[in-house]
């Protein structure tokens, strides 16, 4: 399928930071806006795949800095009553597995930290509205867990419409079910850091002929669809950047070509938002705080003037 995108309005539509990563997230007056057919922005054609981390031990030194930075945010939040959601979406093979585990050994605790991966929905779920599996079996955090989304309720807007499992007006209305949810998300008290994992096609044909030689079992038949149907996840995935990506919940574009780099930018930037949002709270708190009352001797003072 042939699809057209433009390129990107830089400062309106996306930032390039000075890392490596895109951010794709606008301000959406109405969340619940009807879908519109419009020009999609090309998001993945400015992703610079060259970022590296040259060396070993930079990398263990990189690592380390943000694994200590995490532990510390990380144990802020439920006396702030905020939690975290770390979303996981990419290109198969773009080392999303692999980015979650640096993750979970970060922190190692399992009473607040918990990975789901998300397969497809079970023919029950399908008699339920397409968000509801998300809340089932402890899915939700409790103020100051940590939620992993190996896939998440993208797929809907994702996998779905690329092997063309629901009609069109289904998965356009989970645009808009998508926005409002992650805002209700957001007002609870959740920050949530998407990430989609991208990587070039010659390096996914090749980390495929590494699993082929070395984990046979790793390749599966849903591997070979999606790099068949490359352009049809480009198109999708650029879709829901655009229709998805919002001010207080933006997709950030991670170039994966080097697992190194990719590792460390994912910790990094959780370590970003949760302290953007920490900050965020306090300085509200701050604002709403009740003036103490003047100490008695000021008031002599005071009196005596």
């Amino acid at each position: 399928m042939a699809h057209k995108l433009r390129a990107p309005l830089g400062g309106l539509e996306y930032q390039q930071r000075e890392d490596g990563i895109i951010v794709a997230g606008r301000p959406f007056p109405n969340l619940l806006e009807p879908f519109q057919k419009s020009e999609i922005p090309d998001y993945f054609s400015r992703v610079n795949h060259g970022c590296k981390i040259e060396h070993e031990k930079d990398y263990e030194r990189m690592l380390e800095e943000q694994v200590h930075r995490f532990n510390r945010n990380v144990y802020a939040m439920e006396e702030l009553q905020l939690m975290l959601h770390g979303v996981f979406q990419g290109r198969d093979g773009a080392g999303k597995s692999g980015a979650i585990i640096r993750v979970v050994d970060a922190l190692r605790n399992f009473k607040i930290m918990r990975v789901i991966a998300i397969d497809k929905p079970t023919s029950e779920e399908l008699r339920h509205p397409f968000l509801d599996r998300f809340f089932k079996d402890n899915c939700m955090p409790a103020y100051g867990g940590v939620r992993l989304w190996d896939r998440s309720w993208n797929e809907d807007i994702l996998a779905v419409p690329v092997g063309k499992l629901r009609p069109k007006y289904v998965y356009r209305e989970h645009y808009a079910e998508i926005r409002n949810f992650e805002w209700g998300l957001h007002r609870a008290g959740g920050i949530i850091v998407k990430f989609w994992m991208d990587i070039t096609y010659d390096e996914q044909g090749e980390r495929f002929e590494d699993r082929k030689k070395y984990a046979p079992k790793k390749l599966t038949d849903s591997d070979y669809i999606a790099r068949e149907h490359w352009d049809d996840y480009t198109w999708y995935g650029n879709q829901m950047c655009y229709r998805t990506g919002t001010d207080f919940a933006p997709w950030n574009i991670i170039p994966a070509n080097d697992k190194l780099y990719s590792r460390v930018h994912v910790l990094k930037l959780m370590n970003e938002r949760i302290e953007s949002r920490i900050a965020q709270v306090l300085r509200e708190r701050a604002e709403h705080e009740p003036e103490k009352p003047a100490k008695k001797t000021d008031r002599k003072r005071r009196s005596k003037k």
